[in-house]
Order: C-alpha cells, then sequence, then structure tokens
C-alpha cells in the first residue's frame, strides 16, 4: 500500500545519466536516503537532485564528479541533514561548494579521500562552506599540507570536528584561534605537526570532552602546553595514539 510508505532509501551504482526523474509521487515524496556509487556525476544530475525536497541524506562514492567551468545555479534545499563525498574524483572542483552551499541546515558534512582537488585549500584557507548550522564536520585527505593557517572562521556551530590532513606546525593554533570553534565537544586530528607556534592553542577549549590525537607529531612542545593549567576542561575521554616525540 503506497500509502503507508514513509520511508524510501535508494542505492544507485554504476550509471551515468543527465539527471533523476523517478516516477511516481510515492517515490519523490517518501524518499529520505540517496546514496550514488560509482558512477558519472555531472551538474545536471547534482541540480536534480536537488528537486528531491524530501531528502535527508545523500552520499556520493567513488564516482567521477565533472562540473563545468561556469557556475550552477542550484536551488536550495531546506531539508537535508547529511551529506558525504568520499572516494570521489573531481574535475573543476572548487564548483562542488555551491551545491554544498545548498543545504543551508546542513547539520553533518564528511568529505574524505578524494582526488583531483586540494580540498584542505578550499576548505580552510578560501572558507568556501557557509553553512552556519553545521555540527559535525569530517575532513580526511592523503596529502601533505602545502597551504598557511587556517581561515575556517564562523563554524561556532560545530560540536563535533574530525581531521586527518598533513598539517604543519602552526595550524592547531590557528584553527582555534580568535575564539573559533569554541563549541566544539567532540575533536579527532590526525597526521598533524604540532609545534611551538601551537603552544595554548586549545586554551579555550573547555567544553571539549572526547580529544583524541592519532599519528601526530610533538616537536618543541609538551601535550599540556596546549592548555592553560588554571583553566578548567570538561574532558572526559582522552586519546594519543601513535605519536612522535620529538
Amino acid at each position: 500500500n503506497p500509502q503507508k510508505i514513509r520511508n524510501i532509501a535508494i542505492v544507485l551504482k554504476r550509471f551515468c545519466l543527465s539527471d533523476l526523474n523517478f516516477e511516481g509521487h510515492c517515490v519523490n515524496k517518501n524518499l529520505k536516503s540517496l546514496e550514488i556509487q560509482a558512477s558519472c556525476i555531472t551538474d545536471e544530475l547534482l541540480y536534480s537532485v536537488l528537486l528531491l525536497s524530501n531528502l535527508k541524506k545523500i552520499i556520493l562514492l567513488y564516482s567521477e564528479i565533472i562540473l563545468k567551468n561556469h557556475e550552477t545555479n542550484y536551488r536550495t534545499h531546506i531539508l537535508l541533514q547529511e551529506l558525504v563525498i568520499s572516494w570521489c574524483n573531481f574535475e573543476n572542483q572548487e564548483r562542488i561548494f555551491k551545491f554544498i552551499n545548498s543545504f543551508p541546515n546542513l547539520k553533518s558534512l564528511q568529505i574524505t579521500y578524494n582526488k583531483g582537488m586540494d580540498l584542505f585549500r578550499h576548505v580552510f584557507n578560501y572558507n568556501m562552506i557557509k553553512l552556519v548550522h553545521l555540527e559535525k564536520f569530517i575532513f580526511e585527505q592523503e596529502r601533505e599540507c602545502i597551504s598557511e593557517f587556517s581561515n575556517f572562521t564562523g563554524k561556532n556551530s560545530i560540536i563535533e570536528l574530525n581531521i586527518s590532513y598533513g598539517s604543519k606546525a602552526g595550524f592547531l593554533y590557528s584553527l582555534f584561534s580568535n575564539n573559533k570553534l569554541q563549541n566544539v565537544r567532540k575533536l579527532q586530528i590526525n597526521k598533524f605537526i604540532i609545534g611551538a607556534r601551537d603552544k595554548n592553542s586549545m586554551v579555550k577549549c573547555v567544553k571539549i570532552r572526547d580529544l583524541i590525537m592519532s599519528n601526530c607529531r610533538f616537536t618543541d612542545i609538551s601535550f599540556s602546553e596546549l592548555f592553560k593549567i588554571d583553566n578548567e576542561y570538561a574532558i572526559e575521554k582522552n586519546i594519543v595514539d601513535g605519536y612522535d616525540f620529538k
């Protein structure tokens, strides 16, 4: 009975279409989750995805994302809560941020292990993510940082942050400087170089409950120097795994 259907999840694999057009009011109304794998994704396809107005979750995996040089005017989608873009290869990568910013109420964003783009530069230096309600952000990339300090501003809505990237000493400090990201409750970082320039970087991070550092290298600094000894912190779980002190 179509009238009893409330939540539809669709997984599409190995296809190349210019748009999605599901026949029947039932699918369009009740489609909550869409996953696209190992496919060719274009501007036109992404535009048609935004027409599925009741979607709450989109996952793009192992796909070729080919975006045009000119800007696409995506419509605003107000209900989407979660977006995952992982293991994709990009053409004209900076255009993807227009699509990402089409979801003003997005709560969770995961951008992990994509190729053909320096997402680090676009996310942290050019500050191209404009989502003011984002609560969970996962960013992982297999490359070394060639950019300078962070400009990841205006994201005090984030309560869970996971960054895995071969960053330079000083990045941790710039990430939290000027009262940025002060509401983070769970922080997980991987492959950071943490040096003297990161001293006092987490002085104001008094709300963090879970702090996980994996494969980080400490140079000319101790772990305690990231904090202020007189402050009271909410940390309940602290894991420092695979670290290297120099």
